[in-house]
Order: C-alpha cells, then sequence, then structure tokens
C-alpha cells in the first residue's frame, strides 16, 4: 500500500499539511484539534454482517448513528473494527489512522452528507500530528462511494440541564420561545462537538436564540495568559479571535436558519453603548460600598484565578490577576444588565457561575431590576457511546439504548 502523501502526489492531487512540533503534547494537539469545525472529518473501519468492509468518514465533532445506518443497509450486525483489527487487516498500517482516501485502500467510502457544504476536509493522514487539507470533490474523486448511501450521524454528546436560577422558573421555560446563548472564547465547552449539541437542544425547545459573543471580555483572559500583552493588542486580538470562531462555526448555526434562527450579538458591540456605560458606573458604584456584591466577586474571582493559573493561594492576593478577572466580572454584569434590558429572555451556558445563580435568586437586589430578573439556566454535557465503547449493532437490539 502507497503512503499517503505518495499516492496524493501520483494522483496530481492539491493538499497541504499542517504539522505539529514534537513538543506539543498529545493534549494539546487533541485540544486545538478540538477547535477545527465541522469540516475536519473523522474515518473509521465498519465491518457489515461480518464480511464487507467499508470506509466511514464524518464530522470529528459527530459521530455514527449505527441503528440509522444498519437500517438503512438493512444489516443485521454492524462492527466499528479497532486499531487492532486495522492492522490485521491492513497490515502495513501500524498507526491505525484510517485517511477518508477509499483507493488507497481499495475500500467503498460512506460520506456523512454534512461534508458537502464544505469545500476543503481536513483529516489526519500519516500521523496524528500531520493535518491533511484537501478539495472536498477531490477527496471523493478518489473514493469508491458505496451504492450512493450516506452515512447518518448524531451529536457527541447529550446536553441536561444542570440548575435553573431561580428554581421557580424552571416550570415556565416552555413558555419562552427565544433564549440567550453565552459564548465564551478559548473555552473547551464551546468545542464544535459541544456546539452541536447544545444548538441542537436549543433548536428543539425555542423558535429563536440570541447568541452573546464575549469578544470583548476576551481581552482580559489574554491579559491573564500573556503577560506581555498591552491592552490594546488584547483588544485586537480578541476581536479577530471573535469573528475567526463565528465564520469557523457559522455551519453549526446555520442548521436551523429556517426553524431556529441564530443571531449573534457581540459584546464589543453592546460595550459602545451608553446604557452599558451608566450600567457600568452603577455597578462599579456598588462595588465600593455593597460588602455582599463585593464579596460574591472576590470569591468568584479568586477560585478562578487559583484553578486557571493553578497558583498557591498565598500568592493570589492583590496580584494584576485577581483585578483583571474582577474588572471582567464587572464589565460582564453591565453588559448583562443591558441585554435583559431590552428582552428578558433565559440565558444558557454550559458550566456553572455561581455569582449569576446568586443574582438570579435575589442575593443582591442592589443590581439594577434587568439584573436580577435574570433567569440563568446552567447546562451540562453527557458524553454518547462511541466507537471505543460501543463496537457493535445487531439487529435485535433496542433502538432507545442506542440514541437516548
Amino acid at each position: 500500500m502507497l503512503a499517503l502523501k505518495d499516492f496524493l502526489d501520483g494522483n496530481q492531487v492539491k493538499y497541504t499539511i499542517t504539522s505539529y512540533s514534537n513538543s506539543c503534547s498529545m493534549e494539546e494537539i487533541q485540544d486545538q484539534q478540538a477547535m477545527l469545525g465541522m469540516e475536519f472529518v473523522d474515518s473509521c473501519l465498519l465491518e457489515i454482517d461480518g464480511h464487507q468492509i467499508v470506509i466511514a468518514v464524518i464530522s470529528h465533532c459527530k459521530q455514527i448513528d449505527l441503528v440509522d445506518l444498519q437500517n438503512r443497509l438493512k444489516a443485521s450486525k454492524i462492527t466499528v473494527l479497532t486499531a487492532d483489527d486495522i492492522k490485521l487487516i491492513l497490515p502495513n498500517h501500524s498507526l491505525g489512522i484510517i485517511a477518508p482516501i477509499g483507493r488507497l485502500y481499495g475500500l467503498n467510502v460512506l460520506f456523512a452528507p454534512e461534508l458537502k457544504q464544505f469545500g476543503e476536509i481536513s483529516f489526519l493522514g500519516d500521523s496524528p500530528r500531520n493535518v491533511f487539507s484537501m478539495a472536498y470533490v477531490d477527496m471523493v474523486s478518489l473514493s469508491d462511494m458505496k451504492e450512493d448511501i450516506e452515512i447518518p450521524t448524531k451529536p457527541k454528546y447529550h446536553v441536561f440541564v444542570n440548575e435553573v436560577a431561580p428554581e421557580i422558573a424552571r416550570g415556565k421555560l416552555a413558555s419562552y420561545d427565544s433564549c440567550y446563548l453565552g459564548v465564551s472564547l478559548d473555552n473547551p465547552s464551546f468545542s464544535t462537538a459541544k456546539l452541536i449539541a447544545m444548538t441542537d437542544w436549543i433548536a428543539k425547545r425555542f423558535r429563536s436564540c440570541r447568541v452573546l459573543l464575549g469578544d470583548s471580555l476576551y481581552r482580559l483572559s489574554l491579559l491573564i495568559d500573556n503577560h506581555g500583552l498591552t491592552e490594546r493588542q488584547a483588544f485586537v486580538q480578541a476581536l479577530h479571535a471573535g469573528g475567526k470562531y463565528i465564520n469557523a462555526e457559522l455551519p453549526v448555526f446555520d442548521r436551523y436558519l429556517n426553524s431556529c434562527p441564530f443571531e449573534f450579538v457581540y459584546c464589543s458591540d453592546i460595550q459602545q453603548t451608553d446604557s452599558y456605560r451608566e450600567y457600568y458606573d452603577i455597578i462599579e458604584d456598588l462595588m465600593k460600598n455593597d460588602t455582599r456584591l463585593v464579596n460574591a466577586v472576590n470569591t468568584f474571582s479568586f477560585q478562578f484565578v487559583q484553578r486557571h493559573l493553578a497558583v498557591d493561594a498565598t500568592s493570589i492576593s492583590g496580584n494584576d490577576f485577581l483585578q483583571i478577572c474582577q474588572q471582567y466580572l464587572i464589565e460582564e454584569l453591565a453588559i448583562f444588565s443591558c441585554l435583559f434590558d431590552s428582552n428578558l429572555y433565559p440565558i444558557l451556558y454550559p458550566g456553572s457561575l455561581s455569582i449569576f445563580e446568586e443574582i438570579a435568586n435575589g442575593e443582591h437586589p442592589n443590581l439594577p431590576d434587568s439584573l436580577r430578573d435574570m433567569i440563568y439556566i446552567s447546562l451540562r454535557f453527557k458524553r454518547r457511546k462511541g466507537f471505543h465503547d460501543l463496537t457493535t449493532i445487531k439487529k435485535e437490539e433496542s433502538h432507545a439504548s442506542i440514541t437516548n
């Protein structure tokens, strides 16, 4: 079997390779690849009814709906082959990485239908450190399609409501036709796979959603992580990161243009308004004399800095990072005040933000009315069973046990 690069060169295919240096740990590489968007694909080998082997190609942020695929193929059993299985079938292929190129292995290929929308596809080729990118049409031209059957997919994660504040609002959520989704940049909870799960969950429950992107707030995170960065440099980088994130994830949001449109709201735009400056001054004044609010902000900031920087508690008091985190919260509270002033919809966020739970529960009565009236919904994820822990589907197995 030819090496991937030699095979592509021999077929005069244009491609690029992005390589990670040996100094990058596999964990760092996987974290970066998790943010590559829907056009970064995974491939695996499927054995159908014990005798036919095909390559399945899907976006890395989704997983195969094996029950649906089994029904489409009218198969009795589908097995996802392991790395050890691959070595037996392809003895010269020791790494266990399958490129989405059928003719390289002499195998038919099943493609997920959503891949058609991308001009370029990226995938791991000859090493976990090398990401190949090439035109989708070229990838298909080098693969023999399996009877034009498209492979069905589903989100990698289940989404659950972890907490609602105030709790009394839990029973009223169905009465809202819209919601907010707070998005933090460079946060693993907003990887493409988890974003797909959240947008699917939202689209089943609401008619529209406004996505609040913390672009300008991200400059403060950059100042914590990059000691030599100036405020201006951090601001420019933060806005660039916000635009880059939306562009990369637009295919995720656009899946629901007709049923649940997602509208983008940028913190940087809100912070240019007179309303924001008024609310900021109010909250800044409260930070001078509202002891309960000051304690809540300081506690949250202290815990964040200690966790984020992995430093000893005794080294945190009075340091610049703590002050930056406090500034972040003050700005965020002013932004939320503006947001809820125009439309009071529930705001969803993956994870627990204790200070917002306290505000929604009425523990900070001096804050602006629009902020105190918020409904905060904390979401959590649960990974679905995937290739490594669910390798065989038989006809007689329960459909519900697989798809829930």
